[in-house]
């Protein structure tokens, strides 16, 4: 009996021991279940990184991509300047026309008639000559000089881009000289046609010009002080 009542005693000494030992198989798994997801968060950054990192390359691309045809648009700027300046010479090449629109305008902005009627009958010569640029509305300009003459009975219009025209004995017939947008910074060279023009408003006739007349003979000082 007594020693029965040991074996009791030392079972119940023994049982948290043992019910400890049963359970530790447990314990360790937890743990090492812990450990695992712990290793696995501290993982997830990583991954993270990652797919931020492939995130902003695609984003780069995109852009690089999206920049792409803004360099085309750039390089298709290139052909658009060349139709321009390609258009400037075909223009500098064609001469002036008078179109039948033109003509109605022209008749219709007309004076019926002159402010001052003439004491006597005046002669205009109206020099188009362009060495430079050849502006479009020079033919307009002329005609319109011409068919004001004609209409109002003012003047008689010569219109001409002949620089001999400047030669003594032909400019002393006119009583004005209107220059319809001239171009060309050498255009009065020769001395004769220099002297001619500087003696024809030292006589007290008049000379005046359109729009583009003051950029002829820019290396001629004179012409610029007239």
């Amino acid at each position: 009996m007594k020693r029965q009542n040991t074996l009791t005693a030392l079972a119940l000494a023994l049982a948290p021991a043992l019910l400890l030992c049963a359970c530790q198989p447990k314990q360790d798994e937890q743990v090492k279940q812990v450990r695992q997801g712990a290793l696995v968060e501290r993982a997830k950054p990583r991954e993270t990184k990652k797919v931020i990192t492939k995130a902003r390359k695609a984003q780069v691309s995109d852009v690089a991509s999206a920049k792409a045809p803004s360099s085309q648009v750039v390089s298709s700027k290139a052909p658009a300047k060349q139709k321009q300046k390609k258009k400037k010479r075909e223009r500098k090449k064609r001469p002036p026309v008078v179109t039948a629109d033109d003509l109605k305008k022209i008749q219709a902005a007309l004076p019926k008639e002159a402010r001052v009627k003439p004491k006597r009958p005046r002669k205009v010569l109206v020099f188009t000559l362009a060495l430079g640029f050849k502006h479009g509305s020079i033919a307009v300009g002329a005609k319109a000089l011409e068919l004001m003459g004609r209409k109002t009975g003012a003047y008689e219009a010569t219109v001409s881009d002949d620089l001999s025209m400047f030669e003594p004995e032909n400019l002393q017939q006119f009583d004005a000289i209107c220059m319809v947008n001239t171009t060309g910074k050498d255009m009065f060279q020769k001395k004769s046609h220099q002297d001619s023009l500087l003696a024809f408003v030292r006589g007290g006739k008049g000379i005046t010009g359109f729009h583009a007349a003051t950029d002829c003979s820019r290396n001629w000082l004179p012409y610029g002080r007239l």
